[in-house]
């Protein structure tokens, strides 16, 4: 398959995942001139931290640009030996349009307080500290109907079902499983927070698109989560596995829609400003151009 791209001269090979860039850095050899990138998302650079520093040795030497997802990961690659004059932070965005900001909030006075998480059922997600920061949020707030919904699925479904039958929260914590974007969104525009507990988060994309909607976000303070959203703001950040924290952040805007509805308008803000796909696009393609420069120069000198 390699052998068949090589047909045709390529300005630019663009490869996402780090372990792809092992696979694919070959035509890099074969074709020099070739400005080659790879792009670092998260579970790669896991792989790079637990199966050691050589493992993308070849990668950071060859490679003409590595890119960053957050300054989080550009920091990881650091610590895996990448050299920092061939580093860059470049986003990954999201298409604006496909995410309607809702301008009709939903009114808790007509229904319940809904609590909204999309995410891998993994232990990385710190799902079992949602789950009892809702029981918390449940057993404080009695006279409030409450509906925590969890979009996803993974291999600790099993585990967080027992942990919801264990805390009599059956008729609060709904498992709707993984659902297409078309039912993301529907769930995005009816819900009233965000939350998401994760221990491990390299950015964080599907704070992007709670953002874009309209959605105040109850994050932890880790990762790469601090630059997908604005703390303070867009977001209320708390302590990694730490249930009650998440429960007071939630208590807060359950107690003031007003608040919900000021961190909704600077969450999509920040999301039109910083994460637009199309000006993240713009800015990528600049980024080829002056990289295919810089390798003629180079080239051009040896």
């Amino acid at each position: 398959t390699a052998l068949s791209i090589l047909r045709i001269h390529w300005d630019v090979i663009h490869v996402h995942f780090g372990h792809n860039g092992n696979l694919i850095l070959p035509l890099k050899r074969i074709e020099p001139s070739t400005a080659f990138i790879t792009m670092f998302h998260g579970h790669d650079l896991l792989m790079g931290l637990s199966d050691g520093k050589e493992n993308y040795t070849d990668l950071f030497r060859e490679a003409d640009l590595i890119l960053a997802n957050s300054a989080y990961s550009l920091d990881r690659l650091l610590e895996l030996g990448a050299n920092p004059q061939r580093l860059r932070i470049h986003y990954v965005g999201i298409e604006m349009n496909k995410f309607p900001y809702r301008k009709e909030h939903p009114d808790l006075t007509q229904g319940a307080f809904r609590v909204l998480t999309i995410c891998r059922l993994d232990e990385q997600k710190g799902l079992e500290y949602s789950i009892r920061a809702i029981n918390r949020l449940v057993s404080t707030n009695p006279s409030i109907s409450i509906e925590y919904r969890i979009v996803g699925g993974g291999c600790q479904e099993a585990f967080l079902k027992h942990l919801v039958e264990e805390l009599n929260l059956s008729q609060q914590v709904y498992f709707l499983g993984p659902l297409d974007q078309e039912g993301v969104i529907r769930h995005l525009l009816n819900s009233d927070v965000f939350l998401l507990t994760s221990i491990r988060e390299w950015l964080g994309m599907v704070l992007l698109e709670a953002q874009a909607v309209g959605l105040p976000i109850v994050a932890t303070e880790i990762g790469g989560i601090p630059e997908a959203v604005v703390p303070g703001q867009s977001a209320i950040l708390v302590p990694a596995r730490n249930s009650l924290a998440a429960a007071e952040a939630l208590t807060e805007c359950l107690k003031n829609p007003i608040k919900r509805i000021e961190m909704g308008i600077a969450g999509r803000k920040h999301v039109e400003k910083n994460f637009d796909i199309n000006n993240l696009n713009d800015k990528l393609e600049c980024i080829y151009e002056d990289l295919c420069r810089s390798l003629k120069v180079t080239l051009a000198s040896k």
